[in-house]
C-alpha cells in the first residue's frame, strides 16, 4: 500500500483529528456536534472525541440529557488555559427524570494547550443529545 492511500484511509478513520492551529472554540464545537449526535452514547462512536480530550475515560454514563440545541456563548483564552461557555436548550432527561436539570443548561468548557494542540481537560457531566437522536435511537421521545 503506497503512501497516499494510507494517508487517506487514516483521514478517514479518524476525521476529527486536531490540525495544529486550531481555536479552543473549534475544539469545543467539535465536541459538541459528536455529543449532539450521540457519539458519547456509544464505545465504538466514542473514538472520534478522544482526540479533543485529555483525560481519563469518562465513567459509563446511565443518564442522558435530550437537548434541542446548544451555542458556544463566550470563549476566554488566558495564556494555555481557555474556558468555553456553552448554553443548552434541554428537553428532559432519559432513562430517569434528574433532580434539579436546568442546572445542566449551561457548561464551561475547560481546555489546556498541549505540544500546539488545544484539548478539553474536564469530562462534562452527562451527555447532551439531540432529540432526534434520543427517539431514532433510543426510542425515547419527548
Amino acid at each position: 500500500m503506497n503512501i497516499a492511500k494510507l494517508t487517506l484511509l487514516l483521514f478517514l478513520a479518524f476525521p476529527t483529528s486536531i490540525a495544529a492551529g486550531e481555536k479552543p472554540s473549534d475544539i469545543v464545537k467539535k465536541f459538541c456536534e459528536l455529543d449532539f449526535s450521540g457519539h458519547r452514547l456509544n464505545g465504538v462512536k466514542y473514538k472520534k472525541i478522544i482526540p479533543l480530550v485529555n483525560y481519563p475515560d469518562e465513567p459509563s454514563w446511565d443518564t442522558a440529557i435530550s437537548i434541542k440545541s446548544y451555542i458556544l456563548e463566550s470563549e476566554k483564552i488566558d495564556g494555555n488555559k481557555a474556558f468555553i461557555k456553552v448554553k443548552y436548550q434541554i428537553i428532559g432527561s432519559w432513562p430517569a427524570e434528574l433532580s434539579g436539570i436546568n442546572k445542566y443548561s449551561e457548561e464551561l468548557f475547560e481546555l489546556e494547550k498541549f505540544n500546539d494542540e488545544w484539548k478539553i481537560i474536564k469530562y462534562i457531566v452527562y451527555p447532551r443529545v439531540s432529540s432526534q437522536v434520543m427517539c431514532s435511537e433510543y426510542k425515547y421521545c419527548k
